[in-house]
């Protein structure tokens, strides 16, 4: 019996360190890849915030696609939110709106409405909406669609408000009633602009690259030759983000940046 017992407690001991041994054999070679590959922290994010879904692709670069979804109508709710929180130039703008609806208004929810197949969601490990991107790849059309048919019914509402808690609400809301305008760097080789924002639980975890390739890849296929974007001049830190990206500076003007990508 007490053979019997002795075996069976080295058969679990051996099963247990074989097992051990294997899963830190994978892991020091894909801790010693990404070191080769200068993502070391990448892979402690997907080691202790999302286990076993990021992986180092052969090229080096990190990415966490099942935490990235094409964007639903259940969504809406928590796009709205996450304008708010960060509508001061990537930080929370709850302090400095009466209004917390406006800005999604403006620059993420009619993204969905006009051309939903460009709009993403991304999700943290609670599967909970903490962040997006959203554009369009005919700029022209978009702003034609949306003053003719989006912001008409909202200024019914907004052309009576007098009363700002700061001057970014009312930069917004004078654009809700004033409308895009006609702009220039459609007309130039840059069709297509996006909006992205993630909060601070998802940022530096290669969610925004994994958005913005996204992105890039589904107006690709609809034949699109660029991309252009503007940036608060506040909001230094997105700066060098796009430049990583691809995106080279067009124009600075008073406000801030543009930036644009040819494919």
């Amino acid at each position: 019996m007490g053979y019997y017992t002795a075996s069976c407690f080295l058969s679990s001991a051996f099963f247990i360190y074989f097992n051990s041994l294997l899963f830190f054999t994978f892991h020091f070679h894909m801790f010693a890849y990404c070191i080769e590959s200068k993502h070391t922290r990448s892979i402690f994010y997907s080691l202790i915030y999302f286990p076993f879904t990021e992986y180092c692709t052969e090229d080096g670069r990190t990415f966490i696609m099942e935490y990235i979804r094409q964007t639903i109508e259940q969504d809406l709710p928590y796009l709205y939110q996450i304008s708010l929180l960060t509508a001061f130039s990537g930080l929370d703008g709850t302090p400095y709106y009466h209004d917390p609806y406006c800005v999604g208004h403006y620059y993420a929810i009619p993204y969905f409405f006009f051309e939903p197949s460009l709009c993403f969601t991304a999700v943290d490990e609670y599967n909970r909406p903490s962040g997006y991107i959203v554009g369009t790849s005919d700029t022209v059309a978009f702003n034609t669609w949306m003053s003719s048919y989006w912001l008409p019914p909202l200024r019914q509402h907004y052309s009576h408000i007098n009363t700002f808690k700061s001057e970014n609400e009312e930069n917004v809301i004078r654009l809700i009633n004033k409308g895009p305008g006609e702009g220039v760097w459609e007309h130039v080789g840059y069709p297509a602009h996006l909006h992205i924002n993630l909060l601070e639980n998802l940022q530096s975890k290669g969610l925004g690259k994994a958005l913005m390739l996204t992105f890039m890849e589904n107006v690709q296929k609809k034949g699109v030759a660029g991309i252009h974007l503007g940036v608060d001049g506040r909001n230094t830190r997105a700066f060098g983000f796009y430049e990583k990206m691809g995106f080279t500076k067009l124009k600075q003007p008073a406000w801030g940046a543009v930036f644009g990508l040819k494919f």
